[in-house]
């Protein structure tokens, strides 16, 4: 199998890519910008930086392992040939370099291949104290949107997560993960390129209990927020104009964008609904009248 190589250029030192003097962004910081700001927070910068330094370093060893055959007296290396072994799993590459070309690359850790020239399976590996089942669905599914791009006629069959902990934090395993649709992704990136916030769809889990993401609550409550704030300041408003409409005298003003009515104070006569069904149910039931409502979500943020 032919996988087409990308024309974007990866700066391993300062982990940037570019095409054609033009910087990309990669996955890890699309996905920071839209879901994921507060992954790392509260986590001591030195904490952080050993972390990636012994990530790196095993991802290293496995590329090694896939290229020249490294020793089986390496602990993750003999982990990592069992694991492939008991899935029967190849490897066709390592970290394969796919873009869309035009705003967003980023290295997959390993390609797998399939039993004919028409799919793959894509994995990523990750060396942190538990896996986060979140990201790694969303980082996963922009891998194989964008190699399914890059590569037209092949078909990215199954996401892994190659896991391997440290000893003291779990088994090292291969974990498939659930693959979201490539509108959706397309949708994260173009929201991203537009400098928009990106809101992703609830989600139905296999028992049919509903998840709302935290990027969905936070922007409900906060458009709720701002939806107060503007009823309140519209209504300042109004007062304001109604103060100095009176003043002038003026009953009705009018411009190409803005028409003004001053409407007068009055009284009205409404029926008590709940009082008349109870005094008199009859007359109730025979002016009573029946109208279709239309679904709909009534939204309190407590």
């Amino acid at each position: 199998m032919n996988l087409t190589k990308s024309p974007v250029l990866f700066d391993e030192l300062n982990h940037t890519y570019t095409l054609d003097g033009k910087e990309l962004s990669g996955v890890t910081s699309l996905l920071s910008r839209q879901l994921f700001a507060d992954k790392y927070s509260g986590i001591p910068d030195d904490v952080l930086a050993k972390a990636a330094e012994y990530g790196s370093n095993v991802h290293e060893r496995i590329e090694l392992s896939d290229t020249f055959g490294g020793s089986d007296d390496d602990t993750i290396v003999k982990v990592y040939r069992e694991l492939k072994a008991q899935h029967g799993l190849s490897t066709l590459a390592n970290e394969y370099l796919v873009s869309d070309n035009d705003y967003i690359a980023s290295s997959i850790d390993i390609v797998f291949e399939g039993d004919s020239e028409t799919y793959v399976d894509i994995t990523d590996t990750k060396t942190t104290s538990k896996l986060d089942d979140d990201y790694l669905m969303w980082q996963l599914s922009i891998y194989a949107y964008l190699f399914e791009l890059q590569n037209p006629g092949i078909k990215v069959r199954k996401l892994y997560a190659l896991w391997l902990p440290k000893p003291q934090y779990g088994s090292p395993m291969l974990k498939e993960v659930p693959r979201i649709d490539a509108e959706t992704v397309k949708a994260l990136i173009e929201a991203d390129k537009r400098g928009e916030q990106f809101i992703p769809p609830p989600t139905l889990t296999t028992t049919q209990s509903l998840t709302i993401k935290e990027q969905v609550i936070s922007e409900v409550i906060r458009l709720d927020r701002e939806l107060k704030a503007l009823e309140a300041k519209k209504a300042e408003l109004q007062a304001g104009l109604l103060a100095l409409m009176k003043t002038a005298g003026i009953q009705s003003w009018k411009c190409e964008q803005l028409s003004l009515s001053v409407k007068a104070a009055s009284t009205r006569i409404s029926i008590d609904s709940a009082l008349l069904k109870e005094k008199y149910p009859k007359v109730y039931q025979e002016c009573a009248k029946l109208s279709q409502v239309k679904e709909s979500l009534t939204i309190k943020v407590l």
